[in-house]
């Protein structure tokens, strides 16, 4: 069976070296590649369920942003959370955009609309959050710390990174995502 083996930028280097110095260089690298019985080359990410990950990863994500909207409103109440943010320091506005960047995080997520982008819009209010608890707590989760938070932001990070995933809603490109597509086309 014949193996494809695709040279590293240090093989192609070796193998142009002058000499019987280079191309025994460049023999010894080729053995260590091929010396492997079950060598091949694949790829990182998997394409057939990398969506249905940054699905997973949306979904749970929404589902962190419910359940905080759900402590805000109904089990601590919106005016105490608010009043104690105020009576913190925090102006109004930076409280007016964390429910905004909760609601849309917890709805446009879990549907699939702009999942890019309000990952990216969120993910300031969560660096702010777990600043927050960096200052007051501890780092372990069990203290109520900044573990959370930060993980939280690692995960709208990722989600950036990824894109909408399996079964997003399909939306039509804003403004600028259409001159990107236009100049990357080219």
């Amino acid at each position: 069976m014949q193996m494809a083996v695709r040279l590293s930028p240090v093989a192609v280097v070796l193998r142009k070296l002058p000499s019987p110095i280079g191309h025994c260089h460049f023999q010894f690298a080729m053995h260590s590649l091929t010396s492997f019985a079950h060598f091949e080359e694949r790829r990182m990410i998997d394409q057939r369920t990398a969506p249905y990950a940054a699905l997973l990863l949306r979904v749970t994500i929404s589902g962190y942003f419910i359940a905080a909207l759900y402590g805000k409103f109904f089990l601590r109440g919106i005016n105490a959370w608010w009043g104690g943010l105020v009576k913190a320091g925090y102006p109004e506005w930076v409280l007016a955009y964390t429910l905004t960047a909760e609601f849309a995080s917890a709805i446009l997520l879990l549907l699939g609309i702009y999942v890019r982008w309000v990952s990216l819009y969120t993910l300031p209010m969560m660096l702010g959050a777990t600043h927050y608890w960096m200052v007051r707590k501890n780092f372990w989760f069990v203290e109520g710390g900044w573990a959370m938070p930060f993980a939280w932001s690692v995960m709208l990070l990722v989600q950036a990174l990824l894109g909408d995933g399996a079964l997003a809603l399909k939306m039509p490109n804003l403004p600028w995502e259409r001159g990107y597509k236009q100049r990357t086309a080219i």
